[in-house]
């Protein structure tokens, strides 16, 4: 994946204080693949200066031996998945208006990334209130709220991306892309989510997609 590709397609994902949202509402994550998780997020806080990295859920505290909240400053939810093959590392944060470019704010963490190349895990970390309620997936495209799936209704369901279709498939409370015009399919690769605030990004078609609902509500930033 070039930079042109990574900029226009990067997942909105990542970024709080770390990428100066405001407001009480605001959203922000930073999405980024890496060999090493563990230092990377440690290099992110180091150059934020300071995150209570919170874990999402149990495979996350082991992969990153969590024993409980690590670090100190703002609070922030960590997700981090293995992925089925290693794939381009890279970095990209989203929030209000969609994707952004993150290399400005963080230099040093982007040089980091860069110079592993490949990364076999996929860390998502979350700068934001979540909604409680029934789970359900949403689907932004290009920064605009377009749809919101049903997780309690297994099946597929074809959405439009940027440069073209995606197929996603809800099963047993889960989400995870089965198609998609890309030609990395990072998107693919990255399986079923199903935790609050879990994502699927898709740099070329524009798309990202989250969980709200379902706890985890109330973590104070």
């Amino acid at each position: 994946m070039n930079r042109r590709e990574f900029l226009a397609l990067a997942i909105g994902a990542l970024g709080a204080s770390a990428f100066k949202i405001k407001g009480k509402n605001a959203r922000g994550s930073l999405i980024f693949t890496s060999s090493n998780p563990a230092e990377a997020l440690k290099r992110l806080a180091n150059e934020e200066g300071g995150i209570k990295y919170i874990p999402a859920d149990e495979e996350t505290r082991r992969l990153l031996r969590l024993s409980g909240p690590w670090g100190r400053g703002k609070g922030a939810l960590v997700f981090v998945r293995e992925l089925d093959e290693a794939v381009p590392t890279n970095i990209t944060y989203t929030g209000p208006g969609g994707i952004k470019d993150p290399r400005r704010k963080y230099k040093k963490t982007y040089a980091f990334l860069s110079r592993e190349r490949k990364g076999k895990y996929l860390v998502t970390v979350v700068f934001e209130r979540n909604s409680t309620g029934p789970a359900r997936a949403v689907v932004e495209i290009n920064g605009r709220r377009a749809r919101e799936i049903d997780l309690q209704k297994d099946g597929a369901h074809r959405i439009k991306g940027v440069q073209g279709d995606m197929v996603l498939e809800v099963r047993g409370g889960k989400i995870r892309a089965v198609e998609s015009s890309c030609e990395k399919k990072i998107c693919v690769h990255t399986g079923f989510i199903s935790s609050p605030q879990e994502k699927i990004v898709c740099i070329p078609n524009r798309v990202v997609i989250s969980i709200e609902g379902s706890g985890l509500d109330g973590i104070s930033f």
